[in-house]
């Protein structure tokens, strides 16, 4: 098994008002396949901020691998990542990747450089090309993208029936959090895939319930809030709906889990 999670935006001023809910999560994403059965060996957690605790309980977990000691992540961060899921090899299911904060029709924002506050950004085609070189391993892999104009990124990350790509809007639309709840459409997707649904049935509950948060947003925002996420796994939603993390298994009768 094999999961990486990407805390992107940064922890610093220049991102205070998103850090928070994208930390929530990432967190998030990391208990749903912690208590799926995944061993933190097997997940790759990349944040600029190296203090976690993702179940809660006022401790400090140490699950995040990179930055260490703790900065700005860099591109090069992304690929050790995928080197890493490379060099654990042939897998029993896909490579599950989630990319959590901001994003533009041709870049994901990693954070601000510490000295001139600066952007850091990643182009989708440096991206693309991560993941093309982890293909070697014929294993599959499924990527979510929760960011804005994620599914213009989608669509520069696309490569072949082995790669699916759920994205939490279409195009170049924005993708937006409910700060006060600490809730965007990830988190509904990690909520329905640790109760033990397909991918497939994860991504219409999170697609509903991100939509019933949307007037909660509008409404603090002073603005019409549209948001339609997407979701192409190459053949019609087939292959997602009969993929379950780690197994099928609702999440009251959970697989032994491991420290």
């Amino acid at each position: 098994r094999a999961a990486i999670i990407i805390a992107g935006g940064g922890n610093d001023p220049k991102n205070k008002t998103l850090w928070d809910t994208t930390e929530a999560i990432t967190n998030s994403v990391y208990n749903m396949l912690f208590e799926r059965g995944f061993e933190n060996d097997e997940i790759y957690y990349l944040s600029s901020k190296s203090w976690v605790d993702f179940n809660g309980d006022g401790n400090q977990d140490r699950v995040v691998d990179a930055p260490q000691p703790e900065r700005p992540l860099q591109v090069e961060d992304i690929e050790a990542a995928l080197g890493w899921a490379k060099q654990r090899g042939k897998l029993d299911q896909p490579l599950y990747l989630f990319f959590v904060d901001h994003g533009s029709n041709e870049k994901f924002l990693l954070g601000h450089n510490a000295t001139n506050g600066s952007e850091i950004m990643m182009d989708a085609s440096q991206f693309k090309g991560f993941l093309d070189n982890y293909t070697a391993t014929n294993n599959q892999t499924v990527a979510v993208i929760d960011a804005c104009s994620s599914g213009a990124l989608a669509e520069k990350l696309s490569h072949s029936s082995s790669r699916a790509i759920i994205s939490s809007n279409q195009g170049s639309g924005k993708a937006f959090f409910y700060e006060v709840a600490k809730q965007g459409f990830s988190r509904f997707l990690a909520d329905a895939l640790l109760a033990g649904k397909n991918f497939a049935e994860a991504f219409e509950e999170a697609h509903q319930e991100q939509t019933k948060i949307l007037p909660k947003i509008t409404a603090s925002k002073g603005e019409d809030i549209r948001q339609e996420p997407q979701l192409n796994d190459g053949s019609d939603g087939k292959w997602l709906r009969s993929l379950f993390v780690n197994g099928n298994f609702p999440r009251n009768n959970p697989v032994a889990i491991k420290n």
